[in-house]
């Protein structure tokens, strides 16, 4: 990669230039504007607010955690990684 202020050619795996000691711009690996192909699943528990109503927040947080692992599980036995949850957005 050239340096922006110098043009000094630097290594890839370099984080300062070489020549004028300047950061250089990181690169995340991936081409720009590279695609990929990619599955979301999105589930909408019908009749979640009403139970949220009328449960505690522990018993709620119970059912709804056994929900998850549930869906978890059957998304991991057919391929597919889960990386997001109400938790982790």
């Amino acid at each position: 990669m050239d340096c922006p202020s110098c043009a000094e050619p630097n290594p890839e795996r370099a984080r300062f230039c070489l020549a004028c000691g300047r950061p250089l711009p990181q690169t995340s690996g991936r081409t720009a504007g590279a695609r990929k192909v990619v599955t979301v699943v999105f589930s909408d528990l019908a009749g979640s607010t009403g139970l949220g109503e009328r449960l505690d927040p522990e018993a709620l947080s119970r059912v709804m955690s056994r929900w998850y692992a549930v869906a978890q599980t059957e998304l991991t036995r057919h391929g597919g990684p889960c990386r997001s949850s109400p938790a982790t957005p």
